[in-house]
């Protein structure tokens, strides 16, 4: 019973993340060109109140935001978009656009949840779609993936 609402929870989280994050290639209102999703960052299931400060390439993004996966889908409020428009990249989280220039197709991301502090390196070439959840004992587990995912 309790890996059947595991189950309806990521998979109702993987709807919200299409319908959330299904406008990625949006027209800016200044001009006409579109944007490109060059990569995805979501943290997903089990944060009860963490706190996380996120860092992009040793560039501050995030600092001491609270994550809480939602009851009813498990996914918390904090999905990061990096957009590119040419040769120009944002980083578009919680209603704000944070200009970014990659170092090059690997992307330093470091996580400091509730103080411990993991970095992973992300190759955008083997997925831009990329995925934290929580485990029980408070470590994370990350996922990556070429195409939206669909949680079942």
């Amino acid at each position: 019973m309790v890996d059947r609402i595991i189950k309806l929870r990521v998979w109702i989280a993987g709807i919200v993340l299409v319908c959330s994050c299904g406008n990625a290639n949006v027209s800016s209102s200044t001009d006409n060109e579109r944007k490109e999703l060059y990569m995805q960052i979501a943290f997903e299931d089990f944060f009860d109140n963490d706190v996380l400060d996120l860092y992009i390439d040793n560039k501050l993004v995030i600092q001491h935001d609270t994550l809480k996966s939602g009851f009813s889908d498990g996914v918390t409020n904090t999905v990061l978009n990096i957009l590119k428009n040419k040769d120009l990249y944002t980083i578009d989280v919680h209603k704000q656009s944070i200009k970014y220039v990659p170092k090059n197709d690997k992307v330093l991301v470091s996580v400091v949840l509730n103080g411990n502090k993991n970095d992973y390196q992300i190759d955008q070439h083997e997925g831009k779609y990329v995925g934290f959840s929580k485990k029980k004992d408070g470590s994370l587990e990350f996922r990556q993936n070429k195409q939206r995912p669909m949680y079942d």
